[in-house]
C-alpha cells in the first residue's frame, strides 16, 4: 500500500532534514526502491513529503507505528509545525477498482 507522510515546518528544510525523513520510511518501507522524499514550498508552511510503500495492512493498525517512527528520526526538525499521514491509492489500483465496478454494471 502507498503511504505518505507530510512533515509541516515553518524555515528551509535542511538536507540532513530530508535524510532523516528518508530513514524513517526506509524503517517502514517494504520496498526501498519505493522511497521518494521531496519538499514543496507551500502557503505558510514547507513539507517536507516522505513517499514510500508498506505492507498491506490495515491502515488503523500501522498509523501510530507510521507516526511514531517519524517523530523519532524527526525530533530535530526545526520549526516542526505538524505531520500528515495520508495512504494515497496508486493510478494502477484506482484502475483496478474502475474496471471492477464496470463488470459489476455488466452483471447487475
Amino acid at each position: 500500500m502507498s503511504v505518505r507522510v507530510k512533515i509541516l515546518v515553518s524555515s528551509l528544510a535542511t538536507d540532513k532534514n530530508l535524510d532523516s525523513m528518508k530513514a524513517a520510511a526506509a524503517e517502514l518501507t517494504d520496498n526501498r526502491q519505493s522511497i521518494a522524499v521531496t519538499m514543496q514550498e507551500g502557503d505558510p508552511y514547507y513539507e517536507l513529503i516522505a513517499d514510500f510503500t508498506m505492507k498491506r495492512a490495515a491502515q488503523y493498525k500501522v498509523v501510530n507505528d507510521i507516526a511514531h517512527t517519524f517523530k523519532f528520526w524527526t525530533w530535530d526538525v526545526q520549526d516542526y509545525q505538524d505531520m500528515i499521514i495520508s495512504f494515497p491509492k496508486a493510478i494502477a489500483e484506482i484502475e483496478r477498482q474502475k474496471r471492477k465496478q464496470q463488470r459489476r454494471k455488466h452483471r447487475g
